[in-house]
């Protein structure tokens, strides 16, 4: 676990003692707007597996049950399920963050945002389901999720914050759709199982360590739109042998982007471009550049 990372889950461990309701089990603590008849599920200590309510009722009227609250299940290490209908609008931060016994979870389509640290430190989590509607992953979304071996992101994600999928080791696959315009920094750092990426062609910069340690990546395509590459982009991706730029002018990019990878790794590029390649810096460490079919 990376240190501001380790540092955030301690301090949010500390608010326990003063934000936590606990008691019931799994009988769901509630806060309700009267104003709105509309309530929010409240810190808890919930256990076993938790179905959420469309509406619930309080002094005689309805309430719909549309938003669950920051940290209310933080650190629930014996949930075992949760279901969460469409009617919820928005799950705040930390929500999930250390539920370890959950394994699957079916995120509703009307939430905007996949909150930051809505789903870290579930280590046993092996299926995730984001409906087509957020917009955002939010920073450590999904960071130490040790289980997780695969995650479709829907196209109405545009945005992937810091450390989205942080130490997730066993992801081996992912998918970035061309909606996807930001990649944050560190966002699969350590993603030991990391073997097949797809990037956006909407991409114009890949951030510092967005693939740092993927030490399974044997071959990454980059698209035509990108023009800069920032330091430890590709640290420590030992495996790495195939780098296919598609840009014909070539990307700026730090001298340590590809430190620590193989010193076969050949790099690809338009045949128009090959000899910028070979003077531009950082490229021109490559020993063998080849031009593209």
């Amino acid at each position: 676990m990376t240190k501001p990372i380790k540092n955030l889950y301690l301090a949010l461990s500390l608010l326990i003692t003063t934000a936590c309701t606990f008691g019931g089990g799994d009988e769901l603590q509630y806060e309700y707007n009267t104003d709105y008849k509309c309530a929010s599920i409240k810190r808890g200590y919930y256990v076993g597996d938790i179905v959420i309510p469309k509406h619930v009722d309080y002094e005689g009227e309805s309430y719909g049950v549309n938003k669950i609250d920051k940290i209310a299940f933080f650190g629930c290490m014996h949930l075992t399920s949760i279901t969460i209908p469409h009617t919820i609008k928005e799950i705040l931060p930390h929500a999930f963050d250390g539920c370890e016994a959950l394994k699957q979870i079916d995120l509703p389509k009307n939430i905007k945002t996949v909150a930051e640290g809505l789903l870290s430190n579930c280590r046993n989590l092996r299926t995730v389901n984001i409906s087509h509607g957020p917009s955002t992953i939010g920073p450590s979304a999904f960071s130490n999720c040790t289980k997780l071996s695969q995650i479709e992101i829907p196209t109405s994600i545009n945005t992937i914050g810091y450390s989205a999928f942080s130490q997730c080791i066993s992801l081996r696959t992912i998918t970035l759709h061309d909606s996807i315009r930001t990649i944050g920094k560190w966002a699969f750092d350590e993603c030991l199982s990391l073997a097949d990426v797809h990037l956006s062609q909407s991409l114009t910069t890949l951030e510092d360590g967005t693939f740092n340690g993927c030490c399974s990546l044997t071959q990454i395509e980059l698209p035509a739109a990108l023009n800069n590459i920032k330091q430890k982009a590709f640290r420590g991706c030992s495996k790495l042998e195939k780098i296919t730029c598609l840009a014909t002018t070539p990307p700026e990019a730090h001298e340590n982007v590809f430190s620590d990878i193989s010193d076969e790794a050949v790099l690809y590029v338009p045949k128009e471009s090959l000899a910028k390649y070979r003077t531009a810096n950082t490229w021109k460490q490559f020993k063998t550049i080849k031009s593209l079919n």
